[in-house]
């Protein structure tokens, strides 16, 4: 059904586990386009419904049809292919202001209200925009979600309409493990930081401060890059990285 998911965490790749899980369904590899997945971007400023059902342009004469429109449409027409709707950073905007409209039409069955003509709208793409629309039955909502002081808290309201998967654990020596496998020249770089990048993870962690692959990647990546091209010691390159990327989470009151 359209009950959508939300993978909350600060610290691992919630938005390609998303893309990647949808065009496994499609069976698509990387380098070939998904028609059928949207990425949707959350703004901030959303404060209303357009920045997903759309609005009447009164300038253009068309009806402004965003990507999660467009999904709704090409679900509405292709019943019997999986549609994917990612909402991404969905909670740097009030979950609440702009998603109700939505959440009420899947948990209540009821159309989903575009505008009051009663004809169909020319939309921005040229596809004709009806007055209501159903959300369809293959349309799939997945939403990812930071918790930190930048964004939104989202309510009991959405939570109890979703299945929440909480991806905070990460498993660092299995990551780099795979990142030398995958490219054996690392290996030297893994093995004069990730002593390092796993003790001050596992502090961190307990207190909520921990981090997560990009971190642990950017930071075997540019130890290679210096052995390679500046021939720094090693030991002062991950005090750097150390500093430069890890040091900076820990965002307290400055006498502490």
């Amino acid at each position: 059904d359209t009950d959508g998911f939300f993978v909350a965490t600060v610290r691992t790749g919630k938005t390609q586990l998303a893309v990647k899980y949808a065009r496994a369904v499609h069976g698509l590899t990387a380098d070939v386009p998904d028609p059928f997945l949207f990425v949707c971007p959350v703004r901030p400023e959303w404060t209303d419904p357009t920045g997903l059902t759309g609005y009447y342009d009164v300038l253009s004469n068309r009806y402004t049809i965003p990507p999660f429109l467009e999904a709704v449409l090409l679900a509405t027409a292709r019943r019997h292919s999986p549609v994917f709707v990612l909402l991404d950073e969905m909670n740097l905007a009030r979950v609440e202001y702009y998603f109700s409209d939505v959440l009420s039409c899947i948990e209540t069955g009821e159309v989903l209200q575009l505008h009051a003509h009663g004809v169909p709208l020319d939309g921005s793409n040229g596809t004709p925009v009806p007055s209501a629309l159903p959300i369809p039955p293959n349309l799939y909502l997945t939403g990812t979600v930071n918790i930190d002081e930048t964004t939104n808290p989202v309510s009991d309201k959405v939570l109890d309409r979703a299945i929440v998967i909480d991806m905070s654990n990460v498993d660092l020596p299995g990551f780099l493990a795979a990142l030398e496998a995958r490219e054996p020249t690392l290996k030297n770089a893994r093995a004069a930081c990730e002593k390092h990048l796993v003790s001050v993870q596992e502090i961190m962690a307990g207190h909520g401060l921990g981090f997560g692959y990009r971190v642990a990647e950017e930071t075997v990546r540019y130890h290679a890059f210096s052995a390679s091209h500046l021939g720094g010691a090693a030991a002062g390159v991950t005090d750097d990285l150390m500093v430069q990327k890890v040091l900076v989470k820990l965002r307290v009151g400055e006498r502490q």
